[in-house]
Order: structure tokens, then sequence, then C-alpha cells
């Protein structure tokens, strides 16, 4: 398996000013997440179903659901993970 470089770099500014941007919008109130929570979603996502999807371009994508309140999606290439996402509602 091989990482370029050169995709981090291509894609590194866009991902940089996404994150400032939520940063900037997020509320003052908003409670940090601790180690422990970050666990605790990882433990939900390994332990969801996954269901392989069709891709927008190459690679292979799968989607996951663990109830009504937690979505996720990840996108691998080649068997090596690309992007993983969890988003829960709740």
């Amino acid at each position: 398996m091989s990482y370029k470089s050169s995709t981090c770099q291509k894609v590194w500014n866009r991902l940089l000013s996404g994150f400032v941007l939520d940063a900037l919008e997020a509320k003052s109130d908003e409670t940090q997440v601790s180690a422990a929570d970050v666990q605790t979603m990882i433990g939900t996502a390994s332990s969801m179903s996954w269901v392989k999807a069709e891709p927008v371009g190459e690679g292979e994508e799968y989607r996951g659901q663990s109830g009504a309140e937690v979505h996720a999606s990840a996108l691998t290439f080649h068997e090596s993970p690309v992007h993983l996402s969890v988003v829960t509602t709740g």
C-alpha cells in the first residue's frame, strides 16, 4: 500500500479552509468532545452493519447506520481508507 503526499497537498488548503470556517461558525457554548466520546463513536462505527453503495467516482463506498441517530460513510481505494465520516443527530 502506498500513499502519495501529492494527493494531500492538492486538497490540504480546501480541508483547512473548511475546518477554519466550521470553527468560526461554532457557538461558544457548544460542549467539548472528550476522548471517551470519540472512543464510544469508534465503537459504534465498528459494530454497525456496513452496506456497499455505488461510489460517485473511483473506489468502493460503504454506508452504515446505528438506529436513527448515527449515520456513517466510508470510501476506500485499493483497500486503503480514503475518507470516513460518522454523524450523530442525538
